[in-house]
């Protein structure tokens, strides 16, 4: 017998098609598509109610910026991977020339490496300061522990014996990084012609914002004639109930010309990013206060917030802290070491030494 199954399904797709409602350039159907029947009544897509539209037009915004999202982390994961890559096979190559210098094996190079022993203080130090997110006694986790950190003892030291074998050798990867088209509007701290211009998205009761914030202080006193330090808002409030407040609170102290010190302040507690407790501390820092609880209520200052949260959101920032070391994306929280090396990398790619003396030189706060 032949196979009729070809010919019922083209039957079937053919049948689908006439009663499918024709869809416009968007993905939705046209005005006229009909919808359901009451007896002879068509009903169409156009009757449909107000809300259908406003759901199907969230959905499309959701889809379109998870897609911007997803291109953005493939690029960048992507250059990770170059530049990843890129270091390991340098550093193989500095090794094996070493070796041949030193005429030992690459394997008896890196015995040499010396790493040094984790004491018993080593690891009460480190229990004692991450005992709240470990959560367990220290005697059932003293073992691994110590594995861990003879392990990161281990890498560092390795990292440090490589990294000299470049400066010996002069060696460096050169490829060019991957850089963002990232304004850099806002409440600004540092030399206006600086070499290195730091963005940062940040939320105000975000705790890993709060953590990265020394380090940022610390790396604007190192280099306080090439790094500027520029604050945008992304207040995520689905997770921080307080923070679209407390950035509005950092733009009305702004305009009476003291954000840095509400950020500070904001910072230090947060806790206390309340309606109440930010008038306080607006008090403490003498702004003046009817200029202060009005700006809060404000409109303007909410669409100021706002236009940030978007940009943010638009340069692929999904979480905070976000921040782009001229162009470069830096996701979340980092040591300071790390931060320091990427800004001598642009030092030196922009003609600089980067190594800086530190000078008394105040960064300027704007």
């Amino acid at each position: 017998m032949p196979n009729t199954a070809p010919v019922r399904l083209l039957m079937l797709i053919s049948a689908a098609l006439s009663i499918a409602p024709a869809l416009g350039a968007d993905g939705t159907p046209a005005g006229d598509s009909e919808m359901a029947m009451i007896g002879a009544r068509r009903l169409t897509f156009s009757e449909l109610p107000a809300t259908a539209s406003k759901e199907i037009d969230g959905n499309q915004t959701r889809y379109e910026q998870q897609l911007h999202q997803l291109a953005l982390d493939h690029k960048r994961e992507i250059q990770s991977l170059i530049e990843s890559n890129a270091g390991r096979y340098l550093d193989d190559e500095l090794l094996r020339q070493e070796a041949q210098a030193r005429n030992v094996t690459v394997e008896d190079l890196e015995k040499q490496i010396k790493v040094p022993e984790v004491t018993d203080a080593d690891l009460h130090a480190f229990y004692d300061a991450n005992a709240p997110q470990i959560g367990k006694p220290f005697a059932a986790i003293s073992s691994q522990l110590g594995q861990y950190l003879r392990q990161q003892a281990a890498e560092r030291e390795r990292r440090a014996f490589l990294d000299g074998l470049r400066a010996k050798y002069d060696a460096r990867v050169t490829i060019e990084p991957l850089r963002e088209q990232v304004e850099p509007v806002g409440p600004s701290l540092g030399r206006a012609d600086a070499r290195v211009t730091i963005v940062e998205f940040s939320d105000f009761q975000c705790p890993f914002c709060q953590k990265l914030e020394p380090e940022l202080k610390q790396l604007m006193q190192k280099y306080p004639r090439d790094v500027r330090l520029v604050y945008r808002q992304l207040p995520l409030i689905e997770l921080h109930p307080n923070a679209l407040l407390a950035a509005k609170a950092s733009l009305c102290a702004s305009d009476q010309g003291k954000f840095w010190e509400m950020h500070d302040a904001m910072f230090a507690d947060q806790n206390a990013l309340g309606g109440e407790a930010l008038k306080k501390t607006a008090d403490k820092l003498h702004l003046k206060a009817k200029a202060f609880d009005t700006c809060l209520d404000d409109p303007k200052i909410a669409a100021r917030v706002e236009a940030d949260a978007k940009a943010g959101i638009s340069y692929g920032v999904s979480g905070t802290p976000g921040l782009f070391i001229n162009g470069r994306f830096v996701n979340g929280v980092v040591p300071l070491e790390d931060l320091e090396k990427l800004v001598d990398d642009e030092l030196r790619r922009s003609g600089g030494s980067g190594k800086l003396a530190l000078t008394t030189d105040k960064p300027v706060a704007r």
